[in-house]
């Protein structure tokens, strides 16, 4: 027996998509007027000079925030200024049991026109850890902190980039371990709250 076709549920695709200049416009419009937040990190595929651009590409973003990420994981409905949400994924929660204790803000979010925003914020503090990832192109940096980059390029990727692809596989429906070799350790792939 198949489910009766509910119109009622949105079509993702009715919302005429944005294009990648407008989504990195608005990226940085938020970082911008939240004094929390004090550099933008664009990783990823489209940092990525040598990838296909592709129309449904997510933008991996880092915000590197002063202080705890903790107000923004306590603030869920935060993640909607982006837009109008279809599905959110907090990763960082996915577990079973979840976590306890000081972790990051992970927000894995598909909004009614289609585009994907992998977002994860940071303490600034972190950013040692975080800056190995070669695809990374700078976006804003208030304070001149982060210093510049290297041109992204495809020679490594930091542990927290490999976590988060393994998450995004996770999200698109992929199995994914999150370490190499015959020990690896399978990803809860829990289903993905409806929002909407």
């Amino acid at each position: 027996m198949s489910p009766a076709y509910n119109e009622n549920i949105p079509n993702s695709y009715e919302a005429p998509l944005r294009s990648e200049q407008e989504m990195l416009d608005l990226i940085l419009t938020v970082a911008r007027a939240d004094e929390r937040i004090r550099a933008v990190v664009l990783n990823g595929s489209r940092a990525n000079p040598n990838a296909p651009r592709d129309l449904l590409q997510d933008f991996d973003v880092i915000y590197l925030v002063r202080g705890s990420s903790e107000p923004f994981r306590a603030d869920r409905d935060w993640i909607g200024q982006f837009g109008e949400l279809m599905i959110l994924q907090l990763p960082e929660e996915m577990g079973d049991p979840p976590p306890s204790g000081n972790y990051d803000a992970v927000y894995l979010a598909q909004f009614m026109d289609g585009n994907r925003i992998d977002l994860s914020v940071y303490p600034l503090e972190r950013w040692p850890e975080l800056k190995n990832d070669s695809l990374s192109v700078l976006l804003l940096d208030k304070d001149g902190a982060i210093g510049a980059l290297p041109p992204a390029s495809e020679a490594s990727t930091s542990r927290p980039q490999r976590e988060r692809s393994a998450a995004r596989r996770c999200h698109r429906g992929q199995p994914s371990a999150t370490t190499a070799g015959p020990s690896k350790k399978w990803m809860n792939c829990a289903p993905a709250k409806y929002v909407g």
